[in-house]
């Protein structure tokens, strides 16, 4: 699912409204400027997906960008804010009276979790793969009915 530049511009500011960008050292898991590929992991997880879920999470995208919008009446979108702003926008609807847009905002920070972990410098800093025998991948069942597994990690 291949982005505009104003989606990818938007699912940055999103994705940096979850996780800020931080020092990167030892003692804060916060991502480093750019360490984290928001954009190429969030095209790369929907294209696996069929149309109902490229849609619906560009619908996801699109609302939490418009946000600014809708609930501060501003005129402008999620980019258009600055840090601090975004991470108070983001914990509002997190909030929101309507679940729909509590599913959706929470369906970004799922997408923004699945980023950070992807990126091999992030999982050794949280320590993710701690007990983990070296080198041996997560697996997943599909189905129950299916004896097959699916490696993620």
């Amino acid at each position: 699912m291949k982005l505009t530049n104003i989606e990818r511009r938007w699912l940055e500011a999103i994705m940096e409204g979850f996780a800020p960008p931080g020092s990167g050292d030892a003692d804060h898991l916060a991502p480093e400027p750019g360490e984290a590929d928001y954009v190429g992991t969030f095209e790369l997880l929907n294209g696996a997906g069929g149309p109902k879920v490229r849609y619906g999470i560009r619908a996801a995208m699109m609302l939490v960008a418009s946000s600014p919008l809708w609930t501060q009446l501003r005129p402008t979108f999620i980019d258009g804010l600055n840090e601090g702003e975004r991470i108070a926008l983001l914990e509002d609807l997190l909030e929101h009276p309507l679940q729909i847009v509590r599913e959706l905002t929470l369906l970004m920070k799922v997408q923004t979790s699945m980023a950070l972990l992807r990126e091999p410098t992030i999982r050794a800093r949280s320590q993710y793969d701690a007990g983990r025998a070296e080198g041996t991948p997560v697996r997943l069942r599909l189905k129950k009915s299916v004896p097959s597994v699916q490696e993620v990690a």
